[in-house]
């Protein structure tokens, strides 16, 4: 049975970023940390209905499926040893992975609204974490025998293509666009790390931050807004690699946050940024969320660790809070009282009354 455990409604914290000054107020958000009796839960992924996507952990039986979340309803969909992170389109079709038992090796999935699931392989290799848009094409990473790791995409009508940028060790799939273009990023033989995208045309094109010894994608969103961090002489930073390819730099600071303990989950396509940060002292990890205009609202549950995963154009936040999923969603503006709008147009009246007597003297 799925219950709510609480609804913690939060008046988060909202900071300048890198200096920069806003008059925007801390948005309030109204964070529910949703569990299910004997059984550990965690969210990974929402899209744009609101409809959620993750995995669930039956203690009684020992088995792991994939759970849904629409409306306030729950639901376990029977997928076969899916991994823990599950991705969810704007049709309600899902992707990730599932444990083969026949040659012991992990198999993409999808499955349509309501079914059927379909499996595939990436021949000679383990599929590893997967990303889907709304044309139901898959990006994702997959393990050779040898241990080399390379991004793959497959395509609507199945097929399957790998790809790796020139000279790396290793190259992953971190998300796709709606548009097709795949973004990640790339291990390579001097220890360091640069980014890519892999347009529709197969072209790979890598890039890095200026001045960072490695540059890391975390995500790309449904219009291919890119977002993640790079390690610099003075830091830690985070960037947006907008469309026209320029980028825009950040970092998450704030009173009681240890530097430079930013991890980024996603993007949306108004540019707002997820993610966690970890507390000065206690070792707590709270969820944040930078907004467009680079104020940020820190997400708290009190008791609880929240690892935020994906973030919807609406705005909601999921993730993890210990063995629960959470979902943060902005808790609506009040319009104003009855009386005040009727004061308001009293005042507006009076003025206008004063107005017509001065031009009649």
């Amino acid at each position: 049975m799925t219950a709510i455990k609480r609804v913690f409604h939060a008046a988060a914290s909202a900071i300048a970023v890198s200096g920069l000054p806003f008059a925007a107020h801390a948005a309030s958000y109204a964070i529910t940390d949703i569990s299910v009796a004997n059984a550990t839960l965690k969210f990974s992924d929402i899209n744009n209905s609101g409809q959620i996507a993750g995995v669930i952990y039956d203690n009684n039986t020992n088995t792991t499926s994939v759970y849904t979340r629409i409306n306030g309803i729950g639901t376990n969909i029977a997928v076969p040893y899916p991994s823990s992170y599950v991705s969810i389109n704007n049709n309600g079709w899902f992707a990730g992975t599932t444990y083969n038992t026949q040659n012991y090796m992990t198999s993409g999935f999808l499955r349509a609204p309501g079914g059927p699931t379909t499996t595939y392989s990436v021949p000679g290799s383990a599929v590893n974490q997967t990303f889907i848009n709304d044309s139901q094409q898959v990006a994702g990473t997959s393990v050779s025998y040898s241990g080399t790791e390379s991004a793959f995409l497959r395509d609507t009508n199945g097929s399957i293509s790998t790809f790796a940028v020139s000279g790396a060790m290793d190259t992953l799939a971190v998300g796709i666009s709606n548009a097709g273009v795949v973004a990640g990023w790339a291990f390579l033989p001097n220890y360091t790390s640069e980014s890519f995208i892999r347009t529709t045309d197969g072209m790979l094109t890598t890039f890095s931050l200026a001045n960072a010894s490695s540059t890391y994608v975390a995500g790309i969103s449904d219009s291919g807004l890119i977002v993640g961090t790079a390690g610099t002489s003075s830091g830690q930073e985070g960037f947006i690699r907008q469309l026209d390819g320029q980028f825009t730099t950040f970092t998450i600071t704030g009173a009681g946050i240890l530097p430079d303990s930013f991890a980024i989950a996603g993007i949306n396509d108004a540019g707002q940024i997820t993610g966690t940060v970890r507390a000065a002292s206690g070792g707590w990890t709270e969820s944040f969320v930078r907004n467009a205009n680079g104020s940020v609202d820190f997400l708290t549950l009190p008791g609880e660790n929240l690892y935020a995963q994906a973030i919807n154009n609406a705005g909601t936040v999921v993730g993890t809070a210990g063995n629960d999923g959470f979902v943060a969603q902005i808790n609506p503006v009040p319009l104003p009282g009855a009386g005040l709008l009727f004061s308001s147009a009293m005042i507006c009246i009076g003025a206008l009354g004063r107005r017509q007597l001065k031009r009649a003297a």
